[in-house]
């Protein structure tokens, strides 16, 4: 877990690059007991679970001020969609962000006025990002700060029954950047995005 949340904070873009080029040779201190860049690919697939419970008591305290807003996780490119193994499974959909569609999950972040996080959910691509709120909002108060994307007469009456007023009069709010919710999407998207990147490597490999 300690060393993909490294590797998302590095400069590197592949973790296999990353794992064999830079732990394997740098960090073999930190890490005595270290495995193939295969064997570490299948132990990423594990750290979903305890990163979710290293994360969970250390959710931020409450303010009257929070902000609301979702983020793509795309398994793979769109032209690979057909071919990816998790369309086998049926766990990832297909849904539309600001930057157009995309092919993965969604995931939704609630943060304060300080950066730190709040509530987090992950659902599928398809999912509206007005949905989620209402169950993720539960121990939520004050005021709640979302984009256009939030406008919702029914949602907006639903979270005044719970005590929290919604606001989505400006397009843009002010961005907090946050650790956690970097850490938590970029898990997620290596998770998932890993069995893809390994067949491609693979190929690469072996066209030379």
């Amino acid at each position: 877990m300690t060393i993909v949340i490294a590797f998302h904070q590095s400069r590197y873009r592949y973790f296999n690059t990353y794992y064999i080029y830079f732990v394997c040779r740098y960090l073999t201190n930190e890490f005595s007991e270290l495995v193939s860049y295969t064997r570490m690919f299948k132990l990423m697939q594990s750290v979903l679970v305890p990163l979710c419970s290293y994360l969970t008591p250390r959710q931020a305290r409450l303010t009257w001020i929070a902000f609301v807003d979702s983020s793509k996780l795309q398994v793979c490119h769109n032209l690979c969609i057909l071919r990816h193994p998790i369309l086998k499974k049926g766990t990832a959909k297909r849904g539309k962000g600001t930057i157009g569609w995309f092919y993965g999950f969604k995931l939704h972040l609630i943060i304060n006025d300080q950066g730190g996080i709040i509530s987090v959910k992950v659902t599928t691509a398809n999912m509206a990002d007005k949905k989620p709120v209402s169950e993720i909002v539960d121990v939520l108060w004050g005021c709640l700060y979302g984009d256009k994307v939030y406008i919702s007469g029914p949602l907006e009456r639903e979270l005044a029954n719970q005590r929290v007023t919604l606001i989505t009069g400006g397009k843009t709010y002010p961005k907090v950047r946050i650790l956690g919710a970097v850490v938590v999407s970029a898990l997620w998207a290596t998770c998932w995005r890993g069995l893809s990147r390994i067949h491609l490597n693979q190929r690469s490999r072996a066209s030379r």
